[in-house]
């Protein structure tokens, strides 16, 4: 998503001399670079995204090099840390104490020392570092390394320290793209529409200061807190009903079976809405705590829950008469008497609790792993350790004491038991709160909590609600918080890395920590406020990037060899992300408006979340696909350009159907303006549409307004010479001015299948 790089799979879109013809068939039948340079001269670009299988995280107790102003376009360059998270000389690679770390310390302090289920090691003072770990570390076995495995790690750190803090400036790592591309591409992303001439007046008046501003307004708007809602619900698997159809009551003591009836039984609605209810409370949560701009560790310290008109009974069991059941579209807060069911934001929803179920054998610890992923950017896959054989397990194996075990559970089982009074036998899988059963719980786990903030025997609270409060407080929630909305703003994964990543993964991990943890640091700072956070990502070079500075990231791509390189700079300096389907269904809308003829609900049920289309076009459905496409291929490419050709054709006719002073793409012609005649408001319409279409400010005179008018020439001359008098899939278009409307939709068919509408 990071420049104007065409991918590969879509240069059979030129040259337009050879696809016009192409075009016109398909219409009469259905209507319808160098990766640095990124010149948009045409050459393509595949681009590749790195993943990992193990996790770190960024520990933003660190201290900042820089300050982040929030309220104004001023933008700090990123933050570098500790001095820990940059590239390694190969002077230090070398040294023993680099192994000595990957086999002992990275399990808890993060490949690289950038943090991971424990913080980053920045002691200065290396003969208490050498003593440190000598005396008390790894805390699994720390009698294996002794006083020269201590030397060799702490002189490795030091060395690392030394030799990557003397090159932390500030300094920027891309070109940025023109303000009001950004300004457009942040319109769509974060607010589902397209700028206003005001917004592009403003740009153009103030630059960055008057692009803050924006932001925002944007960020106060319905469609953001939308979209939190379904950057949230990638994670949390929120927009399909509970996967087991059973009675919720199940979930709570004393809720009468059935409750979803009204008392007289003559109302017998669809209990899947109410399932659909339950089951979206967490990421209702998110939309809540986003549109009222409250302090986001709310989605885990809230002592209340959102429900709807229907689902609000679950949790004031007779209250019947009180609801007219005319609708579930509405969530409000409601404050839940502890005595029911203890409250405790996302993990105390039997959404949450549903998705990570419970058996007697797992001990809660699948919903631990849940937690730590979510919301402390820990993976416990990647913390050491092996998964012992059954029999081990059946015999009893003592876990603190097992080498194999240690280093994940004592990560883990804390975590673990503040779900321990939701371990009823009746309806164990949904959550059911039995604190009666507290009492089984192993003797051998930890009290409620994270690393040492762990509960105490005196504590009368809720463990669940002690574990929450643990977790929203932890540095590691504000990573946790950054990883989660980069991902769905930049439309890119957040790569995570151990001491076995490939070398490219590493560097492009470097790259984004840079920025992770500078964005961290804002939104610890802000008071947790999801804007400030968000408006820090959009302000960054690395949103409004165009192209990579070689000479700047030099130093992160040090000793990487051809391929390597070429990885990286595919990850960042290429068009490598595309638009959520949500957003390319918000699109479509601004185009047809009203007058889409495929309905109301089309694009709800067709390109809305969960729509089919919208799993087609890289979505997620929440039960069977639970991760996005991050990069366009063949089939994605198929379903953009069929829907292409039907909504060419739609919008070109709704358009021209408008009053002019009304039309989106039209406003400075009529459908007689014919090419030979009408060259320049031509032109000035088509750069004004790739405007609308791509956020791309052209002039009159370049390339694709070049292309696309070579184009419409092409398909009007066409039209002509066959003088084709009727084109029945397109609304019978049999007027004299059908040829040139013909040519007009060719044009926005063109415009609407090129990868440029689909990329951020």
């Amino acid at each position: 998503m990071l420049s104007d790089v065409s991918h590969t799979a879509l240069s059979h879109f030129r040259p337009f001399k050879i696809v016009s013809l192409l075009l016109v068939a398909l219409l009469l039948q259905a209507c319808s670079g160098e990766v640095q340079d990124n010149d948009d001269s045409g050459s393509t670009s595949s681009s590749s995204s790195s993943s990992s299988s193990s996790s770190s995280s960024s520990s933003s107790s660190s201290s900042s090099s820089n300050s982040s102003s929030s309220s104004s376009g001023t933008v700090a360059k990123a933050y570098t840390g500790p001095c820990n998270v940059y590239y390694m000389p190969e002077e230090v690679y070398a040294m023993p104490g680099k192994d000595l770390w990957a086999k002992q310390c990275a399990k808890c302090h993060g490949a690289n020392n950038e943090g991971h289920a424990y913080g980053p090691v920045v002691t200065t003072d290396y003969s208490a570092l050498v003593s440190l770990i000598e005396t008390t570390m790894p805390m699994d076995v720390s009698e294996q390394c002794d006083n020269t495995c201590a030397t060799q790690i702490a002189d490795y750190l030091s060395a690392y320290r030394a030799e990557t803090c003397e090159s932390q400036n500030e300094i920027d790592l891309f070109e940025k793209r023109p303000l009001l591309e950004t300004l457009h591409s942040a319109a769509m992303n974060l607010g589902g529409r397209l700028p206003t001439e005001s917004e592009e007046l403003l740009v153009n008046m103030q630059g960055e200061s008057g692009l803050a501003s924006i932001v925002d307004a944007l960020l106060d708007e319905d469609v953001f807190a939308q979209r939190m809602w379904e950057i949230y619900n990638d994670p949390l698997a929120a927009n399909v009903s509970l996967k087991v159809v059973a009675t919720f009551a199940a979930a709570t003591p004393g809720a009468p079976d059935q409750w979803w009836r009204r008392v007289d039984n003559t109302i017998n609605y669809n209990p899947g809405k109410v399932f659909v209810g339950h089951q979206r409370e967490p990421v209702e949560l998110v939309r809540y705590v986003t549109r009222e701009d409250i302090d986001f560790r709310e989605i885990l310290t809230a002592n209340y829950t959102m429900t709807n008109n229907i689902t609000d009974m679950a949790y004031d069991f007779f209250a019947y008469d009180v609801y007219d059941f005319t609708g579930f579209t509405e969530f409000t807060p409601r404050y839940v008497d502890p005595e029911i069911r203890p409250q405790a934001g996302i993990i105390s929803t039997v959404s949450f609790m549903e998705e990570h179920g419970f058996n007697p054998s797992n001990r809660q610890r699948k919903r631990a792993k849940a937690v730590l992923d979510l919301f402390l950017d820990t993976d416990v896959a990647s913390l050491g350790g092996e998964v012992v054989a059954s029999a081990d397990a059946e015999a009893g194996t003592d876990i603190l004491s097992d080498t194999r075990c240690r280093a994940c559970h004592l990560v883990l089982d804390s975590v673990a038991s503040g779900f321990k009074d939701f371990t009823g036998e009746r309806g164990a899988l949904y959550g059911q709160y039995s604190p009666q059963a507290t009492n089984a719980w192993p003797e051998s786990f930890p009290a409620a909590g994270v690393k040492d903030q762990l509960q105490p025997d005196e504590s009368t609270e809720s463990p669940l609600v002690f574990l929450a409060n643990a977790v929203a407080n932890d540095p590691r929630f504000a990573s946790a918080v950054v990883r989660t909305v980069f991902e769905g703003i930049f439309g890119q994964d957040a790569v995570r890395v151990n001491h076995a990543s490939l070398p490219e993964n590493v560097a492009i991990y470097h790259l984004q920590q840079r920025y992770f943890q500078y964005w961290s640091k804002v939104f610890i700072d802000s008071g947790y406020q999801i804007d400030a956070l968000v408006k820090a990502m959009i302000m960054s070079d690395l949103y409004q990037a165009k192209s990579t500075i070689s000479a700047n990231i030099a130093p992160y791509i040090e000793g990487l060899n051809e391929n390597e390189t070429a990885s990286v700079f595919n990850y960042f300096g290429g068009s490598s992300s595309i638009v959520s389907p949500e957003t390319f269904a918000r699109k479509i809308a601004i185009l047809v408006g009203d007058e889409f003829e495929w309905g109301d609900d089309y694009l709800e049920t067709s390109l809305g979340l969960a729509g089919q289309l919208s799993v087609m076009l890289g979505g997620v459905n929440s039960d069977d696909v639970t991760e996005r496409l991050r990069d366009a291929n063949g089939f994605t490419i198929a379903v953009q350009e069929l829907l292409a050709f039907d909504i060419g054709c739609e919008a070109m006719v709704a358009d021209f159907s408008r009053d002019a002073e009304s039309r989106l793409f039209f406003s400075q012609i009529s459908s007689t303006d014919i090419p030979a005649e009408n060259e320049a408001s031509i032109r000035e319409t088509i750069k004004n549409m790739l405007w609308l279409l791509w956020g791309k400010t052209f002039d009159v005179n370049e390339f694709f307004v070049d292309e696309a008018y070579d184009l419409l020439i092409d398909v009007y001359d066409l039209n002509v010479t066959e003088n084709v008098s009727q084109y029945n899939q397109c609304h019978k278009l049999a007027g004299d001015d059908r040829h040139i409307k013909m040519a007009w939709a060719a044009v926005l068919t063109y415009m609407l299948a090129d990868y440029h509408f689909t990329n951020l």
